[in-house]
């Protein structure tokens, strides 16, 4: 059972960065040509931990 265990974690990181990966390098730079200055504002706006 942990020899599955340790096959499920892999699989998790690997999804998981292959996911990081994604954002950093296509959906990131989309947004950023994408928005409007006031939309990138509104956004981090949003998200800044209040």
């Amino acid at each position: 059972m942990m020899k599955q265990d340790a096959t499920l974690v892999k699989q998790a990181y690997y999804t998981l960065v292959d996911h990081f990966s994604k954002e950093e390098n296509v959906l990131f730079p989309m947004a950023e040509r994408m928005l409007t200055e006031a939309e990138k504002q509104e956004l981090a706006e949003r998200i800044r931990i209040k």
